[in-house]
C-alpha cells in the first residue's frame, strides 16, 4: 500500500458482511411478524385476540389493527358479542336525592391498577349538559364547554357520528341531546316515538337526568323521555346499561376491550358520581366494562351507572383545569357534549 494511503472505513468485503446481517436480521422479523400474525388468528391465544379487536374497534383511529390482522368474521364475533347481563329494568323511584341543599363535592383519585379520579356531587340538580355550538363543524374541548358555562366540574358526555369531513372532530351529536328541559337538538333521521336506528341492532344507552334529579339510563325514544320530564340527556350507541337496581350488569367486556373510559352514576341518595380511568398509555392501558362497572357499585355504591364516550375522548375538568391525562396526542379531543357542575 503506497505510503500515507489510508485504508477505507468501509471496505466492499465489510459492506456485504454488515449488509448479510441486516437481511437475516430483516428476515428474522419478518418470520416472526408472519408466525405472530398466525397465532394470533389461529391459535389458542383467545383472549389475546379479543382485547386487540375490542380495543382497536372501539377507536375512531385504530380500527386499522384489527383490519390488517383479523378477518372481518373474527372482528364480527367480537364486536357483535352479546353482553352477559342481569338486564333488570331500572326503577325510577328507588332514588331520592336528599342532598339538593348541598352544593359539596368530593374528589378522589381511582388506585388498584387503574389510573383516574372519581367526583361525587352531592346535589344532582346542579348537572346539566353542554352541546358544541358548532354542530355539523366541529366539536369542542371538555374545558372550552366547561368554561363557557362557567361550570366547576365537566366530563365529556355522549357519542357522536362519524361524517364523512368530521370523523372524531366530535361535529354531530349521537341522535338527539336534551340540555335545561329543551330538546338542544336532534338528528334528521330520528323519529321521536321510534329508538334511532342502530349499527347491528346494538344496543342504545340513553343517560338522561330528570327535573327531580334522578338519573335515568337504558333505552327511551324522544317522546317517552319528555313524558318523564327529562331535563338533561345524551346517548350512545352500543352499550347498555352498567348498573340497574345496585346490580352491575356486565359480567364481562362485552367485545369492547380494555380502553381510557368515562362514566356517570347515582346513588340512592341522589349523589352523582363522575368517573374517568386513563388509558393508552405506556403506564395504563385502560379498563374493561365490567371493571367501571363493579368500581361504580362496589366502590361509590352507585344505585345506577352508565358508560359515555371514551377513549381518546375521557377528560375530567376540575377547578380550571383538565385533572386526568387525555390520550390524544395534543391533550384534549373536541366532543359533542359535556356533563357539567354548575357553580
Amino acid at each position: 500500500m503506497p505510503k500515507g494511503k489510508r485504508t477505507p472505513l468501509f471496505s466492499r468485503k465489510r459492506v456485504m458482511h454488515i449488509l448479510h446481517i441486516v437481511l437475516l436480521i430483516i428476515a428474522q422479523i419478518v418470520m416472526a411478524a408472519i408466525i405472530g400474525v398466525a397465532l394470533l388468528r389461529y391459535g389458542p391465544f383467545t383472549n389475546t385476540r379479543n382485547f386487540i379487536i375490542g380495543s382497536s374497534m372501539s377507536s375512531f383511529s385504530h380500527q386499522y389493527i384489527a383490519k390488517l390482522l383479523f378477518s372481518q368474521a373474527q372482528i364480527d364475533a367480537v364486536t357483535q358479542k352479546k353482553n352477559t347481563s342481569i338486564g333488570s329494568r331500572q326503577d325510577i323511584n328507588a332514588v331520592n336525592p336528599t342532598g339538593t341543599n348541598d352544593n359539596s363535592i368530593v374528589l378522589s383519585k381511582i388506585g388498584d391498577g387503574l389510573q383516574g379520579y372519581a367526583l361525587e356531587i352531592k346535589n344532582p340538580l346542579r348537572i346539566h349538559v353542554a352541546c358544541t355550538s358548532y354542530i355539523g363543524q366541529r366539536g369542542e374541548f371538555v374545558s372550552t364547554l366547561a368554561e363557557k358555562n362557567d361550570a366547576i366540574a365537566a366530563i365529556n358526555g355522549g357519542g357522536f357520528s362519524t361524517g364523512e369531513d368530521t370523523t372524531g372532530t366530535g361535529a354531530i351529536p349521537s341522535d338527539f341531546v336534551f340540555s335545561k328541559g329543551k330538546l338542544l337538538w336532534k338528528d334528521p333521521s330520528v323519529q321521536t316515538n321510534k329508538l334511532p336506528a342502530t349499527d347491528k341492532d346494538a344496543a342504545l344507552n340513553v343517560v338522561a337526568l330528570n327535573s327531580k334529579g334522578v338519573l335515568i339510563v337504558g333505552d327511551y325514544t324522544i317522546d317517552q323521555l319528555k313524558k318523564m320530564d327529562i331535563t338533561e340527556a345524551v346517548d350512545l350507541h352500543g352499550y347498555s346499561p352498567l348498573v340497574t337496581g345496585g346490580k352491575v350488569q356486565y359480567t364481562d367486556d362485552a367485545g369492547k376491550g380494555i380502553q381510557p373510559r368515562t362514566a356517570i352514576g347515582q346513588k340512592k341518595d341522589g349523589t352523582i358520581v363522575f368517573l374517568v380511568i386513563d388509558g393508552r398509555q405506556s403506564s395504563t392501558s385502560g379498563a374493561k366494562l365490567n371493571q367501571i362497572a363493579d368500581l361504580l357499585a362496589d366502590q361509590y355504591q352507585c344505585w345506577t351507572a352508565a358508560n359515555l364516550d371514551g377513549g381518546a375522548s375521557t377528560s375530567m375538568y376540575y377547578q380550571g383545569n383538565i385533572i386526568n391525562k387525555p390520550s390524544a396526542i395534543f391533550g384534549e379531543r373536541t366532543v359533542a357534549t359535556a356533563f357539567y357542575v354548575s357553580k
